[in-house]
């Protein structure tokens, strides 16, 4: 009864969240969302979503949990190295009681918080969009569980749907921007001729 319960909250959960996620068309917006629903989801005190250009390489690194003047004491994200990789080249879930005790494990760079446990998931898009979705230490001091790994698979499913409606959106617009320009310049030849 118990787990049936929490099952229930769960999707409950996902329903919500998947619907915030889908309820926006701008891709930047989108993004930001899917990473504080995250860690909504499962608990994660912090978050961060990862957009990987086609060779491989960060092209953005959207976080959550950490304030602006932490993000940027941090600095850049870093390119892919150590334990980020597997999940970033290799597509593999990966969840980690302990990241520096992880066979690839780099460390991580100065001023960045305290970060043991990480929970990391693919998000897997129809469009260019490439990413993963990764969060790290519980809030209330527990380990991830294979039930918050299950939840977070789920959500980038939800997630992928949402970052594809908001990539055909932009296109939309990019082809009635282009059209449009493209009917005033043949009435300026009209007009001209």
């Amino acid at each position: 009864q118990d787990r049936l319960e929490r099952r229930n909250r769960e999707l409950l959960a996902l329903h919500t969240a998947g619907l915030d996620v889908a309820s926006e068309l701008s891709l930047e917006i989108v993004l930001n969302k899917v990473v504080e629903q995250a860690r909504n989801l499962v608990g994660g005190k912090y978050g961060a979503l990862s957009v990987i250009d086609p060779e491989g390489n960060i092209k953005e690194f959207i976080t959550s949990g950490v304030t602006t003047e932490e993000r940027a004491a941090i600095g850049p994200p870093r390119v892919g190295h150590g334990v980020l990789a597997v999940t970033l080249i290799e597509g593999q879930h990966l969840r980690l009681a302990n990241v520096a005790q992880h066979p690839r494990s780099a460390g991580f760079p100065p001023n960045h918080p305290v970060m043991r446990s990480l929970l990391a998931v693919p998000v897997t898009c129809k469009s260019p969009f490439l990413g993963n979705i990764y969060l790290s230490e519980k809030l209330d001091g527990s380990l991830f569980t294979p039930d918050d790994e299950e939840t977070l698979e789920r959500f980038a499913v939800q997630a992928s749907i949402a970052i594809d409606n908001a990539h055909l959106h932009a296109q939309a617009e990019e082809i009635a921007t282009a059209r449009e320009r493209l009917r005033i310049a043949h009435e300026m030849h009209d007009g001209i001729a």
